[in-house]
């Protein structure tokens, strides 16, 4: 019986702690409505959770190359690869940072019909959501969101909240290609 605890145990913690890890992303990184109705998009636990484990595994890394070592025949060709490793995933990690300071920097919140955003100099703009001409998912996971006067506003797709806007927009769209007479 022993042999099956040994095989099977650390499979089964692991499975835990991720179902564990899940559960508390999706409760704590979920953004919930603000005063009076507003909602907002807030960076989600994917991004989190990838800035989190992708540091803890630049950490890992780092420190066998540090000082662990290895002691095999190809030993040098081994901490070759493993540094440029360790740059690939500190730039992954350094991009996660960025698109977290961009979902935040841009500050979506709507409510209603009304959209409410940072622009690039600071100021706040608002929108109408009927003023929506196009939504576009980029090959990068971005959502463009084309206005009638010509503004696009860009938005992470895996930010949380950004999925419940967009089907926002294509409810009013609907209604207003509803209402609107042939």
């Amino acid at each position: 019986m022993q042999w099956w605890i040994n095989l099977f145990g650390p499979i089964t913690a692991g499975l835990a702690g991720a179902a564990a890890t899940g559960l508390l992303v999706r409760a704590l990184f979920r953004p919930s409505p603000e005063r009076h109705g507003w909602r907002r998009i807030a960076p989600s636990g994917m991004h989190w959770s990838g800035i989190v484990l992708g540091a803890g595994l630049v950490c890992l890394m780092l420190y066998v190359r540090l000082f662990v070592g290895s002691a095999r025949a190809d030993a040098e060709n081994q901490m070759q690869i493993l540094t440029w490793l360790i740059l690939a995933f500190a730039l992954c990690v350094l991009t996660g940072v960025a698109t977290i300071r961009s979902v935040v920097r841009t500050d979506v919140r709507w409510r209603g019909t009304s959209l409410d955003y940072a622009g690039a100099n600071g100021s706040r703009i608002t929108k109408d959501l009927a003023q929506v001409v196009g939504m576009q998912r980029r090959w990068t996971g971005n959502i463009l969101i084309g206005f009638a006067d010509g503004d696009v506003l860009k938005l992470d797709g895996y930010a949380s909240g950004v999925s419940d806007l967009c089907a926002r927009i294509i409810e009013i769209d609907e209604r207003l290609a509803a209402e609107m007479p042939l």
